[in-house]
């Protein structure tokens, strides 16, 4: 019954996202209903369905349509009180605050290293204070349809995002807290005492008996979901059952009576969810364990009691479904309660290996809809990892938590957490000189991974019937999704990096970028983030894998300008660059050095573009890799002018259809338009305005060729105020229609079709 219930209620969320979901999962239920013969519960599954079909359709999110450079101009002084979140990165204290009853966002830049190393000393949670507080406009994602910062938000009950400035940090004091604030405000107490403890691995620590990862480096998270352990370092239903068993366990052995047990479960369990974050997958263990505790003589079926905490997490939060944690958690908790069962004879051993191989297929589909990727590698790292940590690290760690939460310190104990986790390491690294076979998938229709988790799921069948139709499923999946094998159109991206350039040619199934976008790093050594994503780590990769893109072919870097080839050190320690194509002999090509350097360290190729200026074309989609050759690319050059942005690498992308070539200009001026135009004599029907749109770019020679569109790749709110009137207003006075990422977001031609679409048109359908 539970099950049904849970299929209805998906049923009724995904209403508004498909259709064809929502009838499909309507017809299983339905199969299942008369299978088991449930129909006097119709009424209860009827219920289910229009209840959890009215609520979401009716208080989804829904976004406001307002231009992606929105500047809101309020700002007020008022009182605040700060979360249990709070995070010191560099010169940001970032984290969560109430104000008027409402909970925002907020990050504070931080005046000066004293002030820093004063907040970092000071116990910030719940602490209510006074400042002049700035609304800040909350971005949706502006290059593709994946993760939603503004949707983010809402779904954590969080009202907005705003700036904090003139904290008057004398005068901040604590309120009375409740229970639960008192759980929290200790949490942080105690994070903070491990924190300055000498503990090596204190990051680890911290996250692994508190739940706080925000002690953990970028680097280090991004190593342990790479090799797929990441789950191990994050408090997770798994982590409470195993607390749960030992500390039932040592109960059992004190002779204390069963129901003493139950009720001292029933008080300590809640206490711990609150202790480690609340996580969604947290309150579903820990709910379930207890309801496992009070169901006597098991009548009631853990499928049934598993839908039932199901059911309790989404009236407590509607919307913590939207979370890929509680997404996981109850994928791997049915797949286990479903197919086990069918193997009950088998070994203690087998079935490990079996439990292992049940979490990693089961997730594959959600790690492809939300990352568009998986790593293999983790079905092999979890069977080393997951002993290491069941009975030699979780254990240790949690003495020791026990033993902060006494204010209880010892020396020798410490040393046991370090020498756990250097056998972590040493695992680590020799997995890490494997090559981890990346899976790569374009973005697919959800009906795609309904399909795929149903497929996954008959692979366990004892039936060779469900077997067949398991492979014969999976095989026309494979097929429908092969980027290598569907037809390959012709596309180019000219990706929202801010105030830079990054443009991705997708030419049949050649891969070419140019430039990478980036920007120069002034901070001094205590301002830097150590947790800010790059552009490459937030846009150009992300991307890429939404496209089931794997590789760069041809990295072309215009020029050597930071706003330009910023990013291709990231790019190429990501492994995403087969070739580079640059201008070793533009003026300030010395900046080029490290990347030079790198791309030596890691065998990528290096084309220097004066053997291809004399060039007609270049063809790049070669025809035995794809038969469609109506594309083709020029290189072009003003020269050795002595000027960084005049020695740009200019692109010209020529099209065997009408109205369809691309002149890439760089950051070249108006003083030397005329010589690169005038070795062009075909149609330019699209320009990438040069220098952002700078007034030193784009020429009466250049209006007079008459280009249809013209795109400025620029960043919001920039200190050059790119693009400049001057620019605008010839544009507009020659009717040429301008698309330009500040207000568009990403723009995309599809060469093939001759159609032009931005993000903004994608996100509000916009014509």
């Amino acid at each position: 019954m539970g099950v049904v219930v849970v299929l209805l209620v998906l049923a009724g969320i995904l209403s508004s996202y498909s259709i064809v979901i929502t009838i499909f999962l309507i017809i299983i239920s339905c199969i299942i209903i008369f299978q088991k013969q449930l129909q006097k519960w119709l009424l209860i599954f009827l219920a289910a369905f229009l209840i959890a079909f009215y609520f979401y359709n009716m208080y989804d999110f829904k976004r406001e349509k307002l231009p992606f450079d929105f500047e809101p101009k309020v700002s007020k002084t008022g009182e605040f009180r700060f979360s249990d979140d709070l995070k010191i990165d560099g010169n940001l204290l970032m984290g969560s605050l109430t104000l008027q009853q409402e909970e925002y966002q907020f990050f504070y830049k931080i005046n000066n290293e004293a002030e820093k190393e004063r907040l970092q000393m000071m116990r910030l949670t719940f602490l209510s204070c006074s400042a002049q507080m700035s609304f800040q406009h909350i971005l949706p994602n502006t290059n593709f349809t994946g993760f939603h910062y503004d949707a983010y938000l809402y779904y954590a009950h969080k009202k907005g995002s705003l700036k904090l400035t003139n904290v008057d940090w004398p005068n901040c004091s604590y309120q009375d807290l409740n229970m639960i604030e008192h759980i929290q405000k200790y949490r942080k107490d105690v994070a903070l005492a491990m924190y300055q403890s000498n503990i090596v691995y204190k990051g680890y620590l911290i996250a692994l008996t508190l739940g706080d990862t925000s002690y953990l480096n970028k680097d280090e998270m991004s190593l342990l979901k790479t090799l797929g352990i990441y789950h191990l370092y994050a408090i997770s239903g798994s982590h409470v059952a195993l607390i749960s068993v030992q500390f039932y366990f040592v109960l059992r052995r004190l002779n204390v009576p069963i129901i003493v047990c139950k009720m001292m479960m029933l008080m300590l369990l809640p206490m711990y969810m609150i202790f480690t974050g609340s996580q969604p997958s947290v309150w579903r263990s820990t709910i379930f364990i207890l309801l496992i505790l009070f169901n006597p003589g098991r009548k009631t079926q853990l499928t049934d009691l598993l839908s039932l905490t199901f059911i309790l997490n989404l009236i407590y939060d509607p919307f913590t479904v939207y979370d890929i944690g509680f997404q996981l958690s109850y994928v791997i908790c049915f797949s286990f309660l479903l197919i086990l069962p069918l193997y009950n004879e088998k070994s203690k051993l087998f079935q490990f290996f079996l439990i292992n191989f049940i979490s990693q297929l089961a997730t594959i589909p959600i790690l492809f809809y939300h990352f568009n990727n998986n790593y293999l590698i983790g079905m092999l790292t979890n069977i080393f990892f997951i002993p290491l940590f069941t009975f030699i690290i979780f254990p240790i760690c949690t003495l020791i938590l026990l033993l902060y939460m006494l204010n209880i310190h010892i020396n020798w104990l410490n040393q046991w957490v370090d020498g756990s986790f250097i056998l972590n390491d040493m695992l680590t690294k020799f997995f890490t000189q494997f090559s981890r076979v990346e899976i790569i998938l374009e973005q697919q229709h959800i009906f795609i991974y309904v399909l795929m988790f149903i497929a996954l799921s008959l692979l366990f069948s004892k039936l060779k019937s469900y077997k067949g139709l398991s492979i014969a499923l999976l095989l026309i999946l494979l097929i429908f999704t092969n980027k290598n094998i569907k037809e390959n159109n012709n596309y180019v991206h000219f990706l929202d990096v801010g105030q830079g350039d990054a443009f991705i040619l997708e030419l049949g199934r050649k891969t070419i970028m140019i430039d990478t976008g980036g920007k120069l790093d002034f901070s001094k050594h205590w301002e830097r983030r150590s947790n800010a994503q790059s552009i490459s780590d937030k846009v150009t990769i992300p991307f890429l894998k939404y496209r089931g893109i794997s590789k760069i072919d041809e990295l072309i870097l215009t020029h050597p300008d930071a706003d330009h080839f910023g990013e291709s050190e990231n790019l190429i320690m990501a492994g995403m660059v087969e070739r580079i194509i640059l201008n070793p002999k533009a003026h300030g090509s010395e900046k080029y050095k490290k990347v030079i350097r790198l791309a030596q360290l890691k065998g990528i190729a290096l084309i220097d573009v004066n053997n291809y200026l004399h060039e007609a074309q270049i063809q790049f989609v070669r025809q035995n890799e794809n038969n469609n050759k109506n594309v083709s690319l020029r290189f072009l050059s003003a020269g050795q002018t002595g000027e960084e942005n005049d020695d740009s690498i200019v692109v010209f992308l020529k099209h065997d259809k009408p109205g369809r070539n691309i002149l890439f200009l760089g950051d070249l001026s108006k003083d030397y338009e005329d010589e690169i135009l005038s070795q062009i004599d075909d149609a330019i029907d699209i320009v990438k305005i040069g220098h952002h749109g700078s007034r030193t770019s784009t020429s009466e020679t250049l209006l007079s060729r008459h280009p249809k569109f013209a795109i400025i790749s620029a960043g919001r709110h920039n200190r050059f105020k790119h693009p400049h009137n001057e620019t605008v207003t010839a544009l507009i006075n020659n009717d040429i229609k301008i698309f330009n990422t500040q207000k568009d977001g990403r723009i995309t031609i599809d060469l093939d079709r001759g159609i032009v679409q931005t993000q903004y048109q994608t996100l509000f359908h916009d014509k």
